[in-house]
């Protein structure tokens, strides 16, 4: 497979839970949807989560959390800002996490085809 479909088969992982989202089509066919929408919707909050930290992260923001605290603040702002980022995605984030979703889960659906 090559292109887009192949994107499909990786495991997603992120900052967020530390562990990959399998998200690849199922071994057997006996998946249940309902556990392939839950790792898609899982992967798309965890690439919503990782984008917004990237964003927080170039915005300046960990430069503030910094300003005047030394290198322990340093080594922690990371963790703030990705803990920010969850907390963004929980409250609805940008969106993103439901169109990646059915992105996701429209590609399996191609795939199972």
């Amino acid at each position: 497979m090559t292109g887009i479909n192949s994107i499909a088969a990786l495991p997603i992982s992120g900052p967020i839970s530390g562990q990959a989202a399998d998200i690849s089509p199922a071994k057997d066919s006996e998946t249940p949807d309902s556990e392939r929408a839950k790792a898609a919707a899982k992967a798309g909050a965890e690439f919503e989560a990782l984008f917004i930290a990237q964003m927080l992260e170039y915005s300046g923001l960990s430069k503030a959390f910094t300003m005047n605290g030394g290198e322990g603040v340093e080594a922690f702002s990371r963790f703030m800002i990705e803990q920010l980022a969850e907390d963004l995605v929980e409250q609805g984030g940008f969106g993103l996490s439901e169109s990646i979703t059915q992105s996701l889960l429209s590609q399996q659906n191609a795939i199972k085809e």
